[in-house]
């Protein structure tokens, strides 16, 4: 990973649990995301501020943080390590970047992860669906 990008996954390598990874496979520990301008797992975890509503498995939006510079590709989605059904993940990097160029940069950085995972389809908000 280049200075210039920066590139973290949220969500179950391997295992169950939610964490920040780094591409090298290693968890992003506080220092790191605190020096990356990058969200909390806490933040992330079925954010109403970054996940699209309803929930619905396949769906996902993207949003640009034009403060920090930094683009969330955040979904829900099966995933081959938890098997609780519906579960949340999301990217997050460097830059103003469309969901095809994300992913691009995702499959990039995280190969092995990547192949494992649906490209979600990205859906515009449709609110709280909690009533």
């Amino acid at each position: 990973m280049s200075q210039e990008t920066i590139i973290v996954y949220f969500g179950c390598w391997g295992q169950a649990g939610h964490f920040l990874w780094l591409p090298n496979r290693q968890h992003a520990y506080d220092h790191e995301i605190r020096e990356m301008v990058l969200p909390t797992a806490a933040q992330l975890d079925a954010s109403k501020l970054f996940l699209p509503r309803p929930e619905k498995v396949g769906t996902g939006t993207i949003t640009y943080l034009p403060a920090l510079n930094r683009t969330i590709l955040a979904w829900w989605g099966n995933n081959p390590w938890d098997k609780r059904g519906k579960v949340n993940s999301a990217i997050i990097t460097n830059g103003n970047l469309g969901e095809i160029e994300l992913w691009q940069r995702f499959v990039r950085y995280f190969p092995d992860l990547s192949a494992k995972l649906a490209v979600p389809q990205t859906v515009p908000d449709q609110g709280n669906d909690d009533g």
